[in-house]
C-alpha cells in the first residue's frame, strides 16, 4: 500500500501538520459572521471566492474529524468480531467497514484541499459583502443551498465552488466517491512513479475502481459502486433483503473477509479487491481506503507539530494505524 500512497502524496496540502487546527467546519464557517471574503466578480456557478483569511485550518479540522471517525469505525469492527468462524452480525460489520472507508475518503480529500460539503445558506456571506464593500457595485452570488464541491488553491485563501449533483437513486454519497476517483485518477496518472511496485499499484487500482462491478444477479455497475453495494445491505430487514446475499457468503469467504480486516496485507487487499465475489471485492476496496489514509497520516506525522491534527489521532489509534500501515 505504500506504493499506492506515493501517488497521493504530491496532492496533499503541504502545510497540513505544521499549523494550528481550525475549530469549526467549513459549512459552519460560511454561515458565521467570521466568514470574510472579497467581493465576487461574477455570480452563479462555478464560483471562485477569495478569503481574507487562510482556509487551511478549516480543511485540516475537517480532515482530523473524518480521520478520527474512520479509525473509530474500524476499531469498532475489530472489537466486535470474535473470530473467523463468527458470522453473526456480518451485515453490521460490512456497513461499519463501508463507513470507515467513506470517512477515510472524506479525510483524504480534505487533506488534498477538497471538501464535499452541504451548505444550507450563503446569506451570511452575502451580508458580509454588503458590509465590507458597500461603496462598490456588488454582484449577487446567486449560490444555492445543497451539496457543493469546494477546492482550495495552493495559497489556501482562494476556493473554487461548484454545485454537486445528487444521485436520486443512491444519494449524496456518490458525490464523495466521484470526487475521490477524480483525485485518484489524477494521482495515478503520475508517470514519474514508474518502479515495478508503482506499476503493480497502478494495475491494482485500475482493477479496483476503473472496471465495472458485476453484481450477484449478473448486472454490471460502474463506479461509483460503493454506495450501491452499501444500499444492498439492509441490516434492519435481514430476511427480506440482506438474507439472500448473506447466504452467498460462504464460511470460506467469511474467513477471508475476517483475515483481510484483522490482518491486512497488500496482497490480501489486492486479491480481495479483484475477487469475483462482490462482497469480498467490496471489503477489499474498503480496507484499501482505510490503509491508504493511514499511510498518508503516517507520512504527515513526520512533519507534525504539537498543535496539528496528527499527534492526537496517532496517540488514540496508534495500534490500528500501525496495523494498516503494515499493509
Amino acid at each position: 500500500m505504500k506504493s499506492h500512497a506515493d501517488f497521493f502524496r504530491g496532492q496533499l496540502c503541504a502545510s497540513f501538520g505544521r499549523e494550528k487546527l481550525g475549530s469549526t467546519k467549513l459549512a459552519e464557517w460560511i454561515g458565521s459572521p467570521s466568514a470574510s471574503l472579497t467581493a465576487p466578480i461574477t455570480g452563479g456557478y462555478p464560483q471562485v471566492l477569495q478569503s481574507l483569511t487562510s482556509l487551511k485550518p478549516l480543511f485540516a479540522f475537517e480532515a482530523s474529524r473524518f480521520a478520527s471517525a474512520a479509525l473509530e469505525s474500524y476499531s469498532t469492527i475489530l472489537g466486535k468480531w470474535s473470530g473467523p468462524e463468527d458470522r453473526d452480525g456480518l451485515a453490521w460489520r460490512l456497513i461499519g467497514l463501508y463507513y470507515s472507508a467513506y470517512y477515510s475518503a472524506h479525510a483524504i480529500l480534505r487533506l488534498s484541499g477538497i471538501s464535499v460539503t452541504q451548505i444550507e445558506s450563503w446569506a451570511t456571506i452575502e451580508k458580509e459583502f454588503q458590509t465590507l464593500y458597500r461603496s462598490v457595485p456588488l454582484t449577487t452570488l446567486g449560490l444555492q443551498r445543497g451539496y457543493h464541491v469546494v477546492k482550495l488553491d495552493t495559497s489556501g485563501t482562494s476556493m473554487s465552488i461548484s454545485k454537486a449533483k445528487v444521485d436520486s437513486t443512491h444519494g449524496s454519497h456518490t458525490i464523495l466517491w466521484s470526487e475521490f476517483k477524480e483525485l485518484a485518477d489524477t494521482g495515478y496518472s503520475n508517470s514519474g512513479l514508474n518502479t515495478s511496485s508503482h506499476q503493480a499499484a497502478l494495475e491494482a487500482y485500475s482493477q479496483k475502481l476503473a472496471t465495472p462491478l458485476t453484481m450477484d444477479d449478473g448486472s454490471s455497475c460502474n463506479w461509483p459502486w460503493m454506495p450501491v453495494i452499501r444500499n444492498r445491505i439492509n441490516y434492519r430487514l435481514p430476511d427480506q433483503v440482506w438474507g439472500p446475499f448473506a447466504k452467498r457468503i460462504t464460511p470460506s469467504a467469511n474467513k477471508q473477509i475476517h483475515q483481510l480486516i484483522v490482518s491486512p496485507t497488500s496482497d490480501l487487499i489486492a486479491d480481495a479487491a479483484t475477487a469475483e465475489l462482490v462482497w469480498l471485492r467490496f471489503s477489499g476496496s474498503c480496507v484499501y481506503l482505510v490503509s491508504l489514509l493511514c499511510h498518508l497520516l503516517r507520512d504527515m506525522e513526520i512533519r507534525a507539530r504539537s498543535m496539528s491534527l496528527l499527534p492526537f489521532v496517532f496517540k488514540e489509534r496508534s495500534q490500528i494505524i500501525s496495523k494498516l500501515c503494515a499493509a
